[in-house]
């Protein structure tokens, strides 16, 4: 009996843990389901060796959405074209409220295009698992990839990934290398290393024994420069110091002199000065005096002048209108006539 219970419980146990697991299962499978999803495409033309359906589609780092299909364009679309058609499942709520009104308005993702909008293949780190990664390119350095189809969900060009940059610079740089005259080169090396040769074992030689030849005459002509600077300069600039002294001295000695006297002869200047200042201060009172005493004649003076000339003024215009009564005085009265 206890057998069979233990049977029992053990079946009950896995059917429970099943259905659990079933659950969770459709749980999620339903989550992703109902999340909103908006389908882009994109072509490549590149290799896409190591990128599968579910791989990670991140926004400058930020996950917002996965890989849905990987195939050619010409399994799509009627064209001979190569290029790799990849759909990617974009949520647009993963990239904010601007960010979702641009992914779902193709105004909007078209202006953002314009702007730089590319998607490339890229991979993570160490692991080398690779991935489709969203950003703003150069747009006049990255053009669009040139097709003959319209295509079936939002278009989003693509970028050349890293790695094919790269492995494109390498290419021209050997194919510029394979275009150079590498033998030329070499024997235009070995001409010009045979010249430079050539001119430090000749000209370069001879250069080098006149320099000492050279340094050899140094000390003589220095001595022979100091000599010279000694009887032409500095004789004749001492002789000139000497006279300037001589000169400097004598003037000196006579303009203190002429100072000492005249401070000698200053004070008696001085007091010249105060007895003429003296005595012009007692004229002054003088003065002051005499025009105080005299002030009512002087007044009486000054109106017997302004009659005066008033006088004047006024014979001066009868003058004018009567010359001849300045002589003769007045004109006699008029008289009438008798009638007879």
């Amino acid at each position: 009996m206890s057998m069979e219970a233990s049977r029992f419980k053990l079946g009950l146990f896995t059917i429970v843990g099943a259905a659990l697991l079933v659950a969770g299962v459709v749980a999620l499978g339903a989550g992703a389901l109902l999340q909103e999803a908006l389908i882009v495409e994109t072509y490549l033309d590149e290799s896409v060796q190591g990128l599968d359906v579910g791989a990670p589609v991140k926004y400058r780092g930020v996950h917002v959405g996965n890989v849905k299909e990987i195939g050619f364009v010409r399994h799509e679309y009627p064209t001979e074209s190569v290029y790799v058609m990849l759909r990617l499942a974009i949520h647009p709520r993963r990239l904010g409220s601007k960010g979702r009104d641009i992914v779902l308005d193709p105004a909007k993702m078209n202006e953002e295009v314009s702007h730089g909008l590319r998607l490339r293949l890229a991979s993570q780190g160490l692991t080398g698992a690779a991935y489709i990664e969203a950003d703003y390119v150069d747009a006049s350095r990255t053009p669009e990839l040139k097709f003959d189809w319209t295509p079936a969900h939002s278009y989003i060009p693509s970028a050349p990934s890293t790695a094919t940059r790269l492995m494109e610079s390498l290419e021209r740089t050997l194919r510029k290398l394979e275009q150079m005259e590498v033998d030329r080169l070499s024997a235009d090396v070995v001409t010009l290393v045979g010249k430079i040769t050539k001119l430090v074992e000749g000209d370069l030689a001879e250069t080098v024994r006149s320099l000492g030849t050279a340094a050899k005459e140094v000390p003589g002509a220095v001595a022979e420069l100091k000599v010279t600077l000694a009887e032409k300069v500095a004789k004749p600039l001492q002789e000139m110091l000497t006279t300037v002294n001589k000169v400097v001295e004598q003037d000196l000695a006579r303009t203190l002199k002429s100072v000492d006297s005249a401070a000698k002869e200053m004070p008696e200047a001085v007091a010249q000065i105060r007895d003429v200042s003296a005595g012009a201060q007692k004229a002054l009172r003088r003065v002051d005096r005499l025009v105080a005493s005299q002030e009512d004649d002087l007044q009486e003076v000054l109106e017997n002048f302004r009659v005066v000339s008033q006088d004047l003024r006024e014979l001066g215009a009868a003058a004018k209108r009567y010359p001849s009564g300045l002589l003769f005085g007045e004109k006699p009265p008029k008289t009438q006539m008798e009638k007879k």
